[in-house]
């Protein structure tokens, strides 16, 4: 452990103390363990499921979407509509999952 000097005791009095390593030029924000302590248990990654943030975030987005009175005026940029396959086998060949595959395209 080391002890602060009487500048480094100032220094602290900022609202982001820092040190500088005089040999590399390194810079440190130095923060009280108990703030040290919090930001490491809300970075830590151990528990982190990313299912738990996917549904978090189709959450937000659907009280977003479900709050938006011009949502259907864009609702339909990005969708492609494909040829229904059902009856005519030929088509399949034009289907998503073909030009996925690199088979001709429509």
């Amino acid at each position: 452990m080391i002890e602060l000097t009487e500048q480094q005791r100032l220094e602290l009095a900022e609202p982001e103390p820092v040190a500088i390593d005089p040999q590399t030029r390194e810079t440190y924000v130095l923060v009280r363990k108990e703030a040290y302590e919090r930001m490491k248990s809300l970075l830590a990654l151990d528990d982190y499921d990313p299912d738990d943030g996917a549904a978090f975030i189709n959450q937000v987005m659907s009280d977003d979407d479900a709050g938006d009175p011009l949502l259907p005026s864009y609702q339909h940029y990005g969708q492609v509509s494909w040829p229904d396959t059902s009856s005519d086998p030929a088509d399949a060949r034009r289907s998503p999952h073909a030009l996925r595959r690199g088979s001709p395209t429509l």
